[in-house]
């Protein structure tokens, strides 16, 4: 074994016994090391490992912090060196491990783990023991249980849950007091309450078995982000409409109507229903002034309803996959859309008014029957994208009339 002393480096290499070094390694390597000693030296960079088999570090500093990635290393248990070392960062990613001994606790400068794709069938307790951890990534496991314990990560800002076998939550859940995101989309929850999580700023629910009276959400006040996808929605559940969102996704459930309060949502800025069954949208919905996208394909709607008229921000509007026959007048209100999806609906007649939609970059009107195109179209100086598809005979016509633009028509006319 090669012994190293006081050297200022840019590498490691394995086989060596580094004595009072300052290592100023690349941020973008990985190193592989082994039967290496580190004595009195110092990190000055964030350094990455993906095997340290074999290796010491006595007296060292880590100024960046110290990541080991044993990521899809067929391992069945944590190797037993790990727990000696001063990690911020481990990830054991797409491995076997099916429990976490309670040593695992012994890293007190752990500050991410990550334990997704692996066979944990409960959150192992000695995780909830883990006091500085910040971020904890236990998705695509067969988690089926959270222990009540789990309100012990005080610090924990990040949890995700994606893809396990969850079916409830345990109350100590609402006191992580620091979390800002959680993840419980695919699992089988029929029942959530969660509440006094005052930095939770994005919450997943999509893909599980909640309906509109099973959502019980309080005391959120920094929550922006929801997703309420995939479940058995009726109607938005009533907690809801008191929270200060911006972002709301309830695509692919089963609403039929809208709450007359949705208006209280005053400031939300994106908005997905696409996939329900809504044929009208409330009065209300006219309060959502800062609304910018709105996402209604695939549902029953047989007009554009006018309360879309009212939205001064709205850039993106999707109502692609309904029953609309015709295009009000009022669709020149729409002054600063970008984008119009249309596409597969019952059209015939395209209005005038488009040609004052002057912010519109992309419009889609594939697969109607439109039979002309008015000449005001080419009034649209920022359209780059036109889709024609399905519509007879109106491939020359935008030719001719938006040579700037791009005419996507597929299949012969």
């Amino acid at each position: 074994m090669l012994k190293i002393k006081s050297k200022s480096l840019q590498e490691i290499h394995s086989n060596n016994h580094y004595y009072g070094c300052t290592f100023y390694t690349n941020n973008n390597v990985w190193y592989n090391i082994k039967n290496t000693h580190f004595d009195n030296c110092s990190f000055r960079e964030k350094i990455h490992f993906t095997t340290v088999e074999n290796c010491t570090f006595t007296n060292c500093s880590f100024l960046q912090g110290f990541i080991l990635d044993l990521s899809q290393k067929n391992l069945e248990h944590i190797p037993q060196y790990v727990y000696e070392l001063p990690i911020i960062e481990l990830n054991l990613r797409g491995n076997y491990i099916s429990d976490i001994p309670q040593e695992i606790a012994k890293i007190k400068t752990l500050r991410a783990i990550d334990l997704s794709a692996n066979y944990l069938r409960s959150l192992p307790q000695s995780v909830t023991n883990i006091a500085n951890l910040r971020e904890l990534n236990l998705q695509h496991n067969s988690i089926s249980e959270i222990p009540t314990t789990i309100g012990n990560l005080k610090h924990l800002k990040h949890l995700d849950l994606y893809r396990n076998s969850l079916s409830n939550l345990p109350e100590e859940m609402n006191s992580l007091s620091q979390l800002q995101t959680l993840i419980l989309s695919y699992n089988k929850l029929n029942d959530v309450k969660i509440r006094d999580l005052t930095q939770l700023y994005l919450l997943d629910l999509s893909n599980n078995a909640l309906n509109e009276s099973a959502v019980h959400l309080y005391n959120l006040p920094n929550l922006r982000e929801l997703s309420i996808e995939d479940n058995h929605l009726a109607t938005l559940p009533h907690s809801l409409l008191h929270c200060n969102l911006d972002t709301l996704s309830l695509a692919q459930n089963e609403i039929s109507r809208l709450p007359e309060n949705i208006g209280n949502l005053e400031n939300l800025q994106s908005l997905n229903l696409q996939h329900n069954s809504l044929s009208e949208l409330p009065p209300s919905f006219s309060q959502l002034q800062q609304l910018e996208l709105l996402v209604l394909n695939n549902n029953h709607f047989k007009q554009i309803p006018q309360v879309v008229y009212s939205l001064p921000q709205l850039t993106f509007l999707n109502l692609s996959n309904n029953q609309i026959q015709h295009l009000s007048a009022k669709i020149q209100n729409l002054r600063t859309l970008e984008v119009l999806h249309l596409q597969n609906n019952h059209l015939q007649k395209i209005p005038d008014e488009i040609g004052k939609l002057s912010s519109l970059v992309a419009l889609d009107i594939r697969q109607n029957n439109i039979q002309t195109l008015p000449p005001q179209i080419e009034n649209l100086h920022n359209l780059q994208w036109i889709y024609l598809s399905g519509n007879p005979q109106q491939r020359k016509v935008a030719e001719e009339k938006l040579q700037n633009c791009e005419i996507y028509y597929f299949g012969e006319e």
